[in-house]
């Protein structure tokens, strides 16, 4: 006589799920047969699920409490596992963001001090003008002073290139600053 899943379920004393995945694991759901929107098992095939329960495991309650505080030990220390990995890895990357931000500090430096090497040749090429200025002219000092004012041209643009890059490099460090401890790690 073909018995429901759910009973042979109660019979054994465990899940209809685990009836099911035992049917998958045996290939016998293509056997089973539908009637009035249940799936019966035959006789022979109940025989087979219930075979393959007793030999997997007894069907005593105490063995399962120490598998289960078993399994749970062996998930605790999975997840542990987990987390000191993911904390190395977070380790790792400050590392590299904290010498990411170093480098930024040494290219800001040097930025500062060319451009205290600049502001200072600048000022002796101005000194140079007012004194050619006062001189009098002639169409040497004229030649010179025209030369005088290419070179300040060129000083001031190479003044404002050094300028806008100094300003980029204190920007990128204050957003390096700026970010959480989350951002700094996972940013690229």
């Amino acid at each position: 006589m073909a018995k429901t899943i759910k009973q042979i379920a109660d019979e054994l004393g465990i899940s209809k799920q685990a009836v099911f995945k035992r049917i998958d694991n045996l290939g016998l759901r293509s056997k089973l047969t539908k009637i009035d929107n249940q799936l019966m098992v035959e006789k022979e095939q109940e025989n087979m699920i219930k075979s393959a329960f007793s030999e997997k495991q007894p069907s005593t309650k105490p063995s399962t409490k120490p598998s289960t505080s078993l399994q749970l030990e062996t998930v605790n220390d999975a997840v542990v596992d987990v987390l000191l990995n993911q904390s190395e890895m977070l380790k790792n990357e400050l590392k590299i963001k904290n010498k990411q931000i170093e480098e930024l500090n040494k290219r800001l430096e040097e930025n500062q001090k060319l451009l205290d090497q600049q502001q200072k040749l600048h000022a002796m090429a101005e000194q140079k003008i007012q004194l050619l200025e006062h001189r009098e002219p002639t169409t040497e000092t004229e030649n010179t002073s025209e030369q005088i004012n290419i070179l300040k041209e060129q000083l001031d643009r190479e003044k404002k290139e050094q300028l806008n890059e100094i300003e980029k490099l204190k920007n990128e460090l204050e957003k390096e600053k700026n970010k959480g401890f989350f951002a700094r790690l996972f940013s690229k």
